[in-house]
């Protein structure tokens, strides 16, 4: 009589909250402990390999301890270096910050005007007579010469862009540049943080709009570059499809909240009734807006798939559906710019 067979190990059982909880702990000593590049951007990679190596052993199963460590340092390394670059200066010679001073003194001097070139990244987001837009800088242009340079800047312009500037395209700026500002209140929103995760360290205020010009590309973008923007560019579709058909409508700001992200239409009353009632993720994407998304894709796709006699019985058309109601899910969330609660 056969012996029974040994059951193997189940390594992955239990394993989403410890990896959470290291993910968690790499995100917060990150803030707090320097550790030397070279040993922060090999520890993840170096547990990725070894957790791989184990599971590829042949002559006997992986060891669960050892490779549960492992997959706990990859995580730990993981939120360490997704942290870590937006609490430090960065150190590129050739970035818009260290080309630029920014200490106090620069931002009152009034020849502290400088002309960018570069891609706007985001819908432009008007609001109070003025529009913010996030501008990936490309060039900087000083009388001595223009010098090539990369960073993110958020711009204020005091009034609107044309509505026929999409993201993606080059634009050259004339502004006033210096470091972000925040109000140092404890307890109170860090608005330098927020902006520094989203890898953003100066602003730039623009008095006139007629200081912002469209330039044409030196050369024809890339499939890369328009992949890369067009999430973007779809909002800004959609954006103009809902200004054409409900501009006269009340309603328009909270459709543009829900449907693609962009707050900036909506009055400070309303926002300040949202959050007094507590109901201020309804304005952004959140797991409701996801799960409608999905429950509604999945019943979609799997009517469709049983409209075939066929593929009911080649197809389990349940994991089927699922899996293909991650289309429209993934691009509502890149359309509304993933915008968390």
């Amino acid at each position: 009589m056969a012996a029974a067979r040994r059951p193997e190990p189940r390594i992955f059982a239990g394993l989403f909250v410890p990896a959470t909880l290291a993910l968690m702990a790499g995100i917060t000593v990150a803030r707090y402990l320097a550790v030397p590049p070279l040993l922060a951007s090999s520890t993840a990679p170096a547990a990725a390999l070894a957790a791989c190596w184990l599971l590829r052993r042949q002559a006997s199963p992986p060891v669960p301890h050892l490779f549960f460590s492992l997959l706990l340092i990859l995580f730990l390394g993981t939120g360490y270096h997704l942290a870590r670059p937006h609490l430090t200066p960065p150190t590129s010679p050739n970035h818009l910050y260290n080309l630029l001073p920014t200490d106090r003194q620069s931002v009152t001097d009034a020849s502290h005007d400088v002309v960018l070139v570069g891609v706007l990244r985001q819908l432009p987001r008007p609001g109070g007579g003025r529009t913010r837009l996030v501008l990936a800088v490309e060039e900087l242009r000083r009388p001595e010469g223009n010098q090539p340079t990369h960073g993110l800047i958020q711009i204020t312009i005091n009034g609107g862009l044309p509505a026929d500037i999409r993201p993606g395209e080059l634009l050259l700026v004339r502004a006033r540049v210096g470091p972000i500002r925040s109000f140092r209140v404890p307890g109170a929103f860090n608005y330098h943080q927020f902006l520094t995760h989203q890898g953003i360290r100066l602003s730039g205020w623009v008095a006139n709009p007629l200081q912002v010009a469209r330039l044409e590309p030196t050369r024809p973008p890339t499939l890369t570059f328009r992949l890369r923007h067009l999430p973007e560019r779809l909002r800004h579709a959609a954006n103009g499809h809902l200004e054409q058909h409900l501009a006269e409508h009340q309603a328009l700001p909270l459709l543009k909240a829900l449907l693609i992200g962009d707050r900036s239409g909506i009055p400070p009353a309303t926002l300040e009734t949202f959050k007094a009632a507590g109901a201020m993720h309804l304005l952004a994407i959140s797991g409701m807006h996801l799960g409608l998304i999905a429950m509604m894709s999945v019943a979609a796709v799997e009517w469709l798939l049983k409209r075939s006699p066929r593929l009911l019985l080649t197809l389990q058309v349940r994991k089927v559906a699922l899996l293909l109601a991650l289309i429209p899910i993934i691009g509502y969330a890149l359309i509304t710019g993933l915008n968390p609660p």
